[in-house]
């Protein structure tokens, strides 16, 4: 069963308007502290980020394309894709439309965005869906953002997953997956250009590159979907480290794991993707609690060395025997940090002489019965950043938390919080918020308490001052399970520099 709310475009889905509140009041309780603060305060408009050139002009994006890799759901489980515009951007006086479509049919969108600040979602329950693309042009490309969101409360599926929808790339690493027994590995290739692209997927384990000439030279053909199966690919291998690369076109990857023992669940979740190898590595969203805290690096170009910084919410320090740790050119190496972080929310900082790509696996239990997310190495941002789909008062299973982690890597920040409930049938009120100061080299928890009438919410990271990292995690606690999902957050796509072109009398002359 697919159901959408937003205005309608198609003639036999039932449709209705959800628009974002943003004057509804909301609740935000930092870290430990317990300090209780109630968002009222109008919020200044956003200024977006932009990767200015001393030569080039900003303009406002126009055009924006987002890919839900894999919403399909078993009959077993609901996932929905919640697309979100955020009001109060450059460029959003222009005309614009955003939809939310299947890439098997563009021209007829499932559900619609009418305005900045609207919303729209996709539920779907029990059945498999291809892949969806949220896209807006105009006054709409400005803010637009996207996420897939799956619930599977039974069975060996068990367990809350999301990730982002994503802006298709030639290059996407992912930090974990593999096929050891009871492990399922998914990688989702989608082509939503009209172009045909070519793709090569590499693999990486402990021992190096896996041999897979299967997986080189994937010819996609337009609008198409691909799927790759490790346990079937590479049965018994643990892989580890995944890159996917665009030899022509573009495409959007999602990748999701699964793991069991016999019919016990031992986690889900999709793996964000990572940042592209660098010498210096941020690795935000490292959760608070017990359970296992992977870090996994991999240095896909020369021999490297390789030194960890921890930052919590206390401050840094570099963790004992974590100074020069060898990370041999193309093999996956794994360093436990559940001793060094002691339970402690965490950034972690990866220093190496050599370019290296980095992510981290975390799990969390009850009783038997275990369940996973993952992190990855993220760009210090200085404009804003947004997730969608987080779950609301009415859409909330269990006892549900939603926690954000700032860090300020580089000196003190300030940043303003926004919380942007869905709340059928009501009118977009004026935006509110509140501001914080970070402190240098800190992580402050952040927990996001939104109106029972909202279903589902956005929340918007705006730094004020200095750069920031950002993370969530949706906890979900019930008597007999731990279900936990969350991801690092990227850069709301709002501007665009545009080279500088000169006047060169040279050109044409003979």
């Amino acid at each position: 069963m697919m159901r959408t709310t937003g205005r309608r475009r198609a003639p036999r889905e039932r449709a209705s308007v959800g628009a974002i509140s943003f004057g509804v009041a909301a609740v935000l309780i930092i870290g430990g502290a317990g300090v209780a603060v109630v968002f009222g305060a109008t919020a200044a408009p956003i200024v977006g980020q932009a990767d200015q050139a001393p030569s080039g002009t900003t303009e406002p994006v126009a055009t924006t394309e987002l890919v839900c890799p894999e919403p399909g759901a078993s009959k077993d489980g609901a996932v929905r894709v919640a697309a979100a515009n955020v009001a109060g951007l450059p460029g959003q006086d222009r005309p614009g439309a955003a939809t939310i479509a299947s890439i098997a049919n563009r021209s007829a969108p499932i559900a619609e965005l009418t305005s900045p600040g609207s919303t729209a979602t996709v539920d779907i329950v029990g059945e498999s869906s291809l892949p969806l693309v949220i896209a807006g042009d105009g006054g709409l490309a400005p803010g637009l953002v996207g996420a897939q969101v799956g619930r599977d409360d039974t069975k060996i599926g068990r367990g809350l997953s999301s990730s982002a929808c994503v802006l298709p790339g030639t290059s996407w690493w992912f930090m974990s997956g593999g096929a050891e027994i009871g492990q399922i590995t998914r990688v989702v290739l989608v082509n939503s250009e009209p172009a045909p692209a070519e793709v090569d997927v590499e693999v990486f384990g402990p021992n190096g590159l896996v041999e897979l000439p299967s997986v080189r030279g994937i010819v996609m053909t337009s609008r198409s979907e691909t799927v790759l199966r490790f346990d079937r690919l590479i049965p018994g291998v643990a892989a580890g480290a995944i890159h996917v690369i665009a030899r022509s076109g573009r495409v959007a990857v999602s990748v999701s794991d699964s793991r069991s023992d016999g019919f016990v669940p031992k986690g889900v979740d999709f793996i964000p993707p990572a940042s592209e190898p660098a010498n210096t590595v941020w690795v935000p969203g490292v959760s608070d609690g017990g359970g296992a805290r992977q870090l996994r690096l991999l240095s896909p170009n020369a021999n490297a060395v390789v030194s960890l910084r921890v930052f919590t919410a206390s401050g840094s320090f570099v963790p004992n025997g974590l100074t020069n740790i060898d990370v041999p050119q193309g093999k996956v190496v794994d360093v436990d940090l559940a001793g060094a972080l002691r339970g402690d929310a965490a950034t972690i900082k990866v220093e190496s002489d050599q370019p290296v790509v980095a992510g981290l696996t975390q799990t969390y239990g009850l009783a038997d019965v275990t369940e996973s997310s993952y992190t990855a190495g993220s760009p210090v941002m200085t404009g804003p950043s947004a997730v969608t789909g987080l779950p609301g008062g009415k859409a909330a299973q269990g006892t549900t938390r939603v926690i954000v982690w700032v860090t300020a890597p580089e000196g003190e920040a300030r940043v303003r919080v926004t919380l942007l409930p869905a709340i059928e049938g009501q009118p977009t009120p004026s935006r509110a918020g509140r501001e914080f100061t970070i402190p240098s080299g800190r992580v402050v928890a952040i927990e996001l308490k939104v109106p029972p009438l909202a279903e589902w919410f956005t929340a918007l990271v705006t730094p004020l001052s200095g750069g920031v990292l950002v993370a969530h995690r949706v906890n979900e606690i019930s008597p007999d399970s731990n279900l936990v999902t969350g991801y690092p957050w990227r850069p709301l796509r709002v501007e665009v520099t545009l080279p500088a072109a000169q006047e060169d009398i040279a050109v044409g002359m003979p």
